[in-house]
């Protein structure tokens, strides 16, 4: 982990322990990242690492602060979605021999051994992006579409986990649909795919 990780790491730790409510926290951002600038990617990736636990990463304040660095275009969708993907057990695959060339198998002893605290966190997180979008908010047409790549390549490894994982143990997928359809129903959403199929027709 480099400096601007480590920094970025420490900030967040010291807001959750002192409970700064979303708004501190949203203007405490705004100054720390005048000197501490940071991308999308990493900041997601420091919000949501696995960590162990107990951790302040795990406060329930954590899928708050991440709403609104979102509402704020400090953090992008589709970072968060690929980075809880990366962290979900439908990240986890193993290559069996001689099948270089064919389908990659889930294996379920590989996935992440992770709590109903981490869960509710991430389906927390999900729920929020959900609502968010729902509620009206888009990001710009670009940041769509790469939402839209991520929620596929979420979509695409839980049908390659479906005979190795009961999806009925995990609610995720739901979320991952749910977020889908609202995205797909948005009016950024509807301008995207019309102005997509006008281009293909040119």
């Amino acid at each position: 982990m480099g400096a601007e990780a480590d920094a970025w790491t420490r900030f967040i730790e010291q807001c959750v322990l002192k409970r700064k409510s979303v708004k501190d926290f949203e203007s405490l951002v705004k100054t720390f990242s005048t000197t501490n600038p940071t991308t999308s990617s990493g900041l997601a990736a420091i919000l949501l690492k696995p960590r162990s636990l107990p951790s302040p990463f795990a406060h329930p304040l954590i899928p708050r602060y991440i709403e609104r660095l979102l509402e704020g275009n400090r953090l992008a969708v589709h970072d968060v979605l690929l980075t809880l993907l990366d962290a979900s057990p439908y990240a986890a695959r193993t290559e069996k021999p001689n099948e270089k060339n064919q389908e990659r198998h889930f294996d379920k002893s590989n996935a992440p051994n992770t709590t109903d605290a981490v869960k509710d966190l991430r389906l927390d997180i999900l729920h929020r992006i959900a609502k968010l979008f729902a509620g009206g908010w888009a990001p710009h047409t670009a940041e769509w579409w790469r939402s839209v790549k991520a929620l596929s390549q979420w979509m695409s490894s839980i049908a390659t986990h479906s005979e190795g994982f009961q999806l009925g143990e995990d609610a995720l997928p739901l979320e991952i649909g749910t977020i889908f359809s609202v995205l797909a129903r948005s009016e950024r959403g509807s301008s995207a795919l019309t102005s997509s199929l006008t281009e293909g027709k040119s």
